[in-house]
């Protein structure tokens, strides 16, 4: 998907491409030269990369980035002025009414959404709140304040970072750290690979298993097992090089995904899902609108509102409302099971032996939900349950893989299972940066080849664009 009229491949965070490292790498050398005149140059080299970034996808998307930046900037000083009126959070509707406005015309015209509106939206607004709240002081310096909205890791598919940390990172007077270093472009190679080796090929595994309308039964509820992982993979490999490409120059943030698939219930997919929106729901509408306080009801209540949100923010249509109402109404049924569960007091070690189960059936309703969350219309997603429940043997033949595709498919997943587990555990990035340079080295060595040989040349198929950079 092509956004704006004036794209280039030059930053590449969606083309793959080698100029990825190159756009990253460039911006980690001028970071590095201003290291002697932090303070004075390091925000405004920042800030010139943010702009070539945006300016990139077209002029059209970096216009309407600034417009939203500028109004949140005038409105954190009336903000500030009238800070405890809850009148004031009023002038967060203009945000919401733009942010929602180009999501309905987005589904009802031929309006494409500006770059990366969802995410500094969100961003905006949560340092409004958080000085309305006052957890932070207003940024009067425009330029420190731009760096944050701006921010262009975080600009197409987030991760949604938080004003606080960042702006403190932006004015600290650290030296360069080569651990940073070392980790961030250990995590942009992660990346990169995750998503041209992984992601593309499974990609073009679901397209030939849920696009092709003769098949039916196993054949294409193997495309919806493979498409849960498609999208896993596609927007961890992008927040892995938004991590990676922030912690080359500085700045921390905080992992988005914590092995959501290896989780017993829903609450437990969310805690590690999309961390950084998870959050901010939790922190600026779930927790204000009474959380857990006020009530059962209440709480049944806010977990629908919040969801039914989430369902708005990816899209203003009917597959993403039952997509995101269906996991609120899951949500609730799970807690009031825990809640009669806890009641009976159910020995936790023969908890324990149910918990590889519980793993499948929560695995299999994120799966079914994630069908609304690719069809375009409520028709289409319904005829993907039509034609599993209509019946039939699997072939790998028929959905149109040779054998080797379909190993390559199964170990895949076999090995996106196995370092779920160890990154539960570990923080494999952090250690593996750590590593000798002898190590580190022969890291880099064996994921650069992979990527040629898999990636560029391994596959009869496309590199296919970021899933989330059209929300």
């Amino acid at each position: 998907m092509v956004i704006g009229d004036n794209y280039f491949t030059i930053p590449a965070f969606t083309d793959l491409s080698a100029t990825t490292i190159y756009f990253v790498a460039f911006c980690f050398l001028m970071f590095m030269l201003s290291v002697p005149f932090r303070y004075l140059i390091r925000p405004y080299v920042l800030l010139a990369a943010n702009i070539f970034f945006i300016y990139t996808f077209g002029w059209n998307n970096l216009i309407c980035l600034f417009a939203f930046a500028v109004l949140g900037y005038i409105f954190s000083f009336i903000v500030k002025k009238y800070q405890g009126k809850k009148a004031v959070l009023l002038l967060a509707l203009p945000f919401v009414a733009g942010l929602f406005s180009f999501k309905y015309f987005a589904q009802t015209t031929s309006i494409i959404i500006p770059l990366g509106i969802s995410f500094y939206t969100f961003k905006i607004l949560s340092y409004l709140f958080d000085i309305y709240e006052g957890k932070i002081k207003v940024e009067k310096n425009p330029v420190f304040y731009l760096d944050y909205v701006t921010f262009f890791p975080c600009i197409t598919a987030g991760p949604i970072n938080r004003a606080e940390p960042f702006l403190k990172e932006l004015r600290s007077c650290r030296e360069f750290e080569y651990s940073d270093a070392g980790s961030g472009f250990l995590l942009i190679g992660l990346g990169l690979f995750e998503k041209r080796v992984f992601c593309d090929f499974i990609t073009s595994v679901v397209e030939r298993s849920l696009d092709n309308p003769e098949l039916l039964g196993y054949n294409v509820l193997f495309g919806v097992l493979m498409y849960a992982l498609q999208i896993y993979l596609d927007f961890d490999s992008y927040s892995n090089i938004a991590i990676g490409a922030a912690r080359i120059m500085g700045f921390k943030l905080d992992r988005n995904f914590a092995s959501p698939y290896i989780s017993r219930n829903l609450k437990e997919f969310w805690a590690g899902w999309h961390i950084s929106l998870t959050s901010w729901f939790r922190d600026y509408l779930y927790i204000p609108l009474g959380g857990s306080r006020k009530g059962v009801l209440r709480k049944y209540f806010n977990i629908i509102f919040i969801f039914f949100v989430s369902a708005l923010w990816h899209g203003v249509s009917l597959p993403f409302i039952v997509w995101g109402l269906g996991h609120g109404i899951i949500r609730i049924i799970e807690d009031m099971a825990s809640s009669i569960l806890r009641k009976i007091k159910i020995n936790r070690y023969v908890g324990y032996l149910f918990t590889p189960i519980l793993i499948v059936v929560n695995f299999l309703i994120v799966s079914a939900l994630w069908v609304f969350f690719r069809s375009s219309d409520l028709t289409s997603a319904l005829a993907v349950f039509e034609k599993i429940v209509a019946g039939g043997t699997f072939s790998y033949e028929l959905i149109g893989l040779t054998h080797n595709e379909f190993i390559w498919s199964l170990f895949i997943a076999g090995t996106m299972l196995v370092t779920d587990i160890i990154r539960k555990l570990l923080p494999i990035g952090d250690i593996l940066g750590k590593q000798v340079f002898i190590v580190r080295w022969a890291i880099y060595a064996v994921l650069i080849i992979a990527f040629l040989i898999f990636g560029m040349y391994g596959g009869s198929f496309d590199a296919n664009d970021f899933i989330y950079r059209r929300f």
